[in-house]
């Protein structure tokens, strides 16, 4: 079962205190209006969260960036490796400042599904908008030929990105 946490358009690229972290203390999912409840995700949780990335990314020319689930670098700057674990919480979120739309879908290689048939062609997030997913443990094992995911957009646009992988 896919939980949905809030779509909405943001005025701001990251508002504070929507997530927090470090992992010692565990990765906390503030509640939201659509979500009253808040979260706290560790080792130990159901679903467990072991890690929290984010990430600030600017499209090149081919308008292409994948992102390997098993490379990842979490934001207390060590390596994470999410084989074995599965994608929990996703973020993706557009300044107003960007030029067109840029979507979040499988990648093209050891493609990893986001549980939508929309994964396959790309969920919009337009300038100014953001999309968030909550997974509650319903998606894949992240493995060797399980692991991409593929943003697309315009050269120069930018986005942010944060993922709880457990």
């Amino acid at each position: 079962m896919v939980e949905w946490i809030e779509m909405k358009v943001a005025t701001t690229v990251r508002p504070k205190g929507y997530l927090t972290s470090p992992a010692s203390s565990g990765i906390i999912l503030q509640p939201t209006k659509l979500n009253p409840t808040e979260r706290t995700y560790t080792s130990g949780s159901q679903p467990p969260g072991y890690a929290y990335d984010d990430n600030e990314f600017t499209f090149d020319g081919t308008g292409i960036i994948d992102v390997d689930l098993t490379d990842l670098t979490d934001v207390e700057g060590v390596a994470l490796d999410g084989t074995n674990m599965k994608l929990q919480y996703l973020r993706m979120q557009c300044p107003s400042t960007n030029s067109n739309q840029a979507a979040v879908q499988r990648g093209a290689a050891q493609p990893y599904p986001l549980g939508s048939d929309l994964s396959d062609v790309g969920i919009p997030v337009y300038p100014g908008g953001r999309f968030e997913i909550e997974y509650n443990d319903a998606l894949s094992d992240i493995s060797n030929t399980v692991k991409n995911l593929r943003f697309t957009g315009t050269q120069d646009d930018t986005f942010s990105l944060e993922l709880i992988i457990g």
